[in-house]
């Protein structure tokens, strides 16, 4: 089947000269991501631009382009490779290899679940994938089923590596929809507010496999910050306590894994392998891992996402096939994006009260905002000697006050109480050290 572009500027363009943009795959909160052609080694990729508003930002277009180059350096084969990145006519993109497949969120929305067996042989190519970033220094950030893909022959590719980072609070900017669809995975540091690290990756890792064993993650909630506060304040459960035949290996494989304590969690990849080894030999040989079925006009060759797929199959199938519904359709068409257009409009500039956030770490505070409508939000790291590391002191404009939900909400976030180094005045005159402590910040006593 040949590709079906969707309808998108960047269809048919060239970046740089060399990589012909074919067709969209899917959109996210920070890029979009389409099949494309490497017209000087003709071969299919993957392309990731960045969204517009975020290409402009010049500090996030620049961590963009950097955690990119960074993740270039992961070479192994459980890792989506990195081939390119540039910045063409004001659109920062990145060139990935392409995989036809699907991802383990498509697998697991279609089976359910996974036997233990095959649990430990989809773990194994993530864990190796793992621990060859890891040893490169190299944190993903936002595991996922939906960034582990699987390939048409079967092999496991964690995609993504790094490029959290990019939309983390190091940008100074990040858009309040890239917390929601992470909220599940998040590790304790992370929603605290701490720094991020391999065993924050581990956490994940923990996380999806308790969604393989039982279909499902361990916390919901009525809103995206009850998940994110649940990693804090609740342990993991066992799988077996949902599904019985977990063996007690697995449950204890995910208690180590998800341990909201850092010193009592499994401390990289590498051990986690060694527990997996282990617990193999005990259980039968895996079914092979079923492929998501699509019908042939949802089993599209352009790299579309099942969702995506099924809405293009969707739409095709009611399109009207009569001369005269043709005719009816032309009418309607515009004046169904008449409608979506005033609608759209209505919610982005529809006002919305601004949640207190005030003493929530950061994660939280975005989640609680995004909630509100409010999706964009800037984060500005001042000193504090109120406000512990990491936790929100105000907001701007202030909680309480109401205001469009397509206003940008920046968020004032604790460094801490500010240090300075204490020089030596001695042998000075009263007046000569007294100058010099006031001009490091320092008050002569």
């Amino acid at each position: 089947m040949q590709p079906n572009p969707a309808r998108d500027s960047l269809i048919g363009h060239a970046l740089d000269n060399r990589y012909r943009i074919d067709a969209l795959i899917a959109r996210g909160g920070m890029a979009t991501v389409y099949q494309g052609h490497d017209t000087r080694l003709n071969r299919t990729v993957a392309i990731k631009v960045l969204h517009a508003h975020l290409s402009h930002d010049p500090a996030f277009a620049q961590r963009f382009v950097y955690e990119a180059q960074q993740a270039a350096r992961i070479s192994h084969p459980n890792v989506v490779s990195v081939y390119d990145q540039g910045v063409d006519a004001g659109f920062a993109y990145i060139i990935l290899e392409f995989i036809a497949g699907h991802s383990v969120r498509a697998l697991l929305q279609q089976v359910g679940q996974l036997s233990a067996a095959q649990t430990c042989a989809l773990l194994m190519p993530m864990l190796n994938g793992l621990a060859a970033a890891h040893a490169a220094g190299i944190v993903h950030r936002d595991l996922k089923p939906e960034n582990i893909l699987i390939s048409e022959d079967g092999r496991v590719k964690i995609a993504d590596f790094g490029l959290a980072r990019a939309a983390d609070e190091l940008s100074g900017f990040t858009n309040a929809g890239l917390l929601i669809g992470t909220a599940s995975y998040l590790s304790p540091e992370y929603v605290d507010g701490q720094p991020v690290d391999a065993q924050s990756d581990i956490y994940a890792l923990g996380i999806v496999t308790f969604e393989l064993l039982t279909g499902r993650t361990p916390f919901v909630g009525d809103n995206q910050m009850q998940v994110a506060l649940a990693h804090v304040r609740n342990q993991v459960p066992a799988p077996s306590s949902l599904q019985p035949t977990v063996p007690n290996d697995l449950d204890e494989f995910v208690r180590l894994t998800t341990a909201r304590d850092r010193n009592s969690r499994m401390a990289d990849a590498v051990g986690c392998i060694e527990l997996i080894r282990t617990l193999r030999p005990q259980l039968p040989a895996p079914q092979p891992l079923p492929r998501p079925q699509l019908t042939p006009s949802e089993h599209t060759s352009d790299g579309l996402t099942d969702v995506q797929a099924r809405r293009t199959s969707l739409l095709s199938s009611a399109m009207p096939r009569q001369s005269t519904r043709r005719r009816l359709l032309r009418w309607l068409v515009p004046l169904v994006i008449l409608l979506g257009a005033s609608g759209w409009g209505w919610q982005n500039f529809a006002p919305a009260v601004i949640p207190d956030v005030s003493q929530e770490p950061l994660a939280v505070a975005q989640a609680a905002l995004s909630e509100s409508g409010f999706t964009s939000t800037k984060v500005n790291r001042v000193y504090s000697t109120t406000v512990d590391i990491g936790q929100v002191i105000t907001t701007s404009p202030r909680a309480g006050s109401r205001v469009r939900k397509s206003n940008l909400i920046t968020i004032s976030v604790s460094r801490g109480i500010e240090q300075t180094t204490v020089i030596d005045v001695s042998g000075l005159s009263i007046a000569e050290a007294t100058r010099r402590l006031e001009k490091v910040g320092l008050k002569a006593g």
